[in-house]
């Protein structure tokens, strides 16, 4: 083999490595994917399997609650950037937005806004091929839904009132966040 040929069988050794780095980044998984398989996938499955679906709503909630208090008292930028925030809808939007610089793009508009809730209408959800196959999983966003509002506002809510939900057939998500505590728990 002459110089030339050697110069020619190097250069197609090396095309052939750059496509073969090329298809193994493409199949990489990012870190976005990951949190997403593991937050709204596996480990809501392996909650429901192994405690049913009431339970594992619940577990999910809470835990993710207690996750997001725990990560607004202790991350100073992201405290600045929700404190700076002036009504309890910029608040609340942080929520939002927090979600976004994770790579997870809401689609959402605030329908109404009074003393005592916020009512949002969420019609692109980017949890939604997991949450579809596990409707459970939408407890992990309402948990961190809830540890905002606790964190923010004082404001302990047992639970978000959804009136339409994405996972379980509807156009959209409607959502009504009360912006004061429960005074009284109504037994029926």
């Amino acid at each position: 083999m002459n110089d030339v040929e050697q110069c020619e069988f190097e250069i197609r050794e090396l095309k052939a490595e750059i496509e073969q780095l090329k298809k193994a980044k493409s199949a990489e998984v990012s870190l976005v994917e990951l949190f997403n398989e593991e937050f709204f996938g596996a480990l809501p499955n392996y909650l429901v399997n192994l405690t049913g679906e009431g339970a594992a709503s619940m577990i999910l909630r809470e835990s993710l609650r207690d996750a997001t208090i725990s990560l607004l008292k202790n991350q100073t930028n992201l405290k600045k950037r929700v404190d700076t925030a002036e009504t309890f809808e910029d608040k609340f939007n942080q929520c939002y937005s927090i979600y976004q610089d994770l790579g997870f793009p809401f689609e959402y508009e605030v329908i109404k806004e009074s003393d005592e809730v916020l009512v949002i209408k969420i019609t692109t959800c980017p949890h939604i091929d997991y949450t579809k196959k596990n409707p459970a999983a939408c407890n992990t966003c309402e948990g961190i839904k809830l540890g905002v509002v606790e964190t923010l506002f004082g404001v302990k809510v047992p639970a978000i009132k959804k009136t339409s939900c994405l996972a379980r057939g509807d156009d959209f998500c409607m959502i009504e966040i009360p912006k004061k505590a429960p005074t009284e728990i109504m037994i029926d």
